[in-house]
């Protein structure tokens, strides 16, 4: 099992709530930080992080007249399932035709763990390979969850993704060791929190949040927490590639 790696993620890897005599100078510092950050009004912070981060994972033309960021987490099934439906489409038809510049944050959902151990092994991957592993978490997560309800061999699930894009198991366990590592995780969740981003999968286009919300007992669209409307009609919440290409067709109209 996994021993090693789940001792490790078990450390912080959320904003603490409140200072405590335990705390380091470096993480008091950071609670300050974020605790000023949030008393920025929300659009501001959603502008702030309507960009490229230097650490971010981008794929697409950085002269793509769109901007589309994903909050995701490799372990919440619903972005497994928008992962499976939609990303071959949106990756072929917006990504690689230079429409959309692509940017995915992923962050942590429970089981939190395993969730971290995601995150971490995509970031240790190779540039050129992050996108291989990000698709090999989406993609293998049914089996995470068949490994996790059998007690099956979490190591292996681990350490195979990662072989596929060339980590060793050595190199595995490095990245699980490395406090940058947990450093970043901090990031990630304090960038999601400064954001608000409601659930996952959620995405920031055009300097608002587009995620789903309930209207009258459905789930539709959403843009900037109200539905979002697109010739006159609200879109059905869910992960049709169809859905998802009028709504990135109207904002790129939008872009023109």
């Amino acid at each position: 099992m996994l021993a090693g790696l789940l001792a490790i993620c078990l450390a912080p890897i959320a904003p603490a709530q409140q200072n405590t005599p335990e705390q380091t100078a470096e993480q008091a510092a950071a609670q300050a930080a974020f605790e000023a950050a949030m008393a920025v009004p929300h659009q501001e912070r959603l502008d702030a992080a309507y960009t490229v981060y230097a650490n971010d994972h981008v794929t697409g033309s950085e002269d793509a007249p769109l901007l589309l960021i994903e909050y995701a987490s490799f372990t919440c099934p619903h972005c497994g399932s928008f992962h499976h439906e939609v990303w071959d489409t949106l990756n072929r038809n917006y990504i690689e035709t230079g429409k959309v510049r692509f940017v995915l944050r992923p962050i942590m959902t429970a089981p939190a763990q395993l969730s971290a151990i995601s995150i971490i092994l995509a970031d240790c991957a190779a540039d050129d390979r992050y996108f291989l592993a990000a698709d090999l978490l989406f993609s293998e997560q049914q089996a995470l969850f068949d490994t996790i309800e059998q007690e099956g061999d979490l190591r292996l699930y681990y350490e195979t993704i990662a072989g596929t894009v060339m980590l060793s198991p050595e190199d595995l366990q490095a990245c699980m060791s490395d406090p940058s590592q947990m450093q970043g995780l901090d990031d990630r969740n304090r960038d999601a929190a400064l954001v608000e981003v409601p659930g996952t999968p959620s995405f920031l286009v055009n300097g608002k949040i587009l995620s789903t919300m309930a209207v009258d007992g459905t789930r539709v669209y959403s843009w900037g927490g109200e539905p979002l409307l697109i010739g006159g009609e609200t879109l059905p919440g869910g992960h049709d590639p169809v859905v998802f290409s009028r709504i990135l067709d109207h904002f790129l109209g939008e872009a023109d």
